[in-house]
């Protein structure tokens, strides 16, 4: 632990390299020719909107429908060995 601290002591007093000086111009040339940010944020944003959209539309209760039955292929047979062994101990 302490060769980590020798380290760091040494790093923060160490000279600023002289390439540092020329990040911010460098920094600020890329984020000039980068593409307008809005390009993606518009449709993103439409999306977010259609979705919000769509989840308030769908959350709206409609007419009471009967709910379908909890066995999709029918009504569970009398004699499925689930309901042949209820009561058996």
């Amino acid at each position: 632990m302490n060769n980590i601290d020798t380290i760091l002591e040494q790093v923060r007093h160490a000279p600023v390299p002289p390439r540092l000086a020329m990040i911010d111009g460098a920094v600020m040339d890329a984020l000039a020719a980068r593409p307008e940010s809005g390009a993606i944020a518009r449709p993103a944003s439409m999306a977010a909107i259609a979705a919000l959209m769509v989840g308030i539309v769908g959350g709206i209760p409609g007419s009471n429908v009967p709910a379908a039955a909890a066995a999709p292929l029918g009504s569970p047979s009398p004699l499925a060995p689930s309901s042949l062994l209820v009561g058996q101990r």
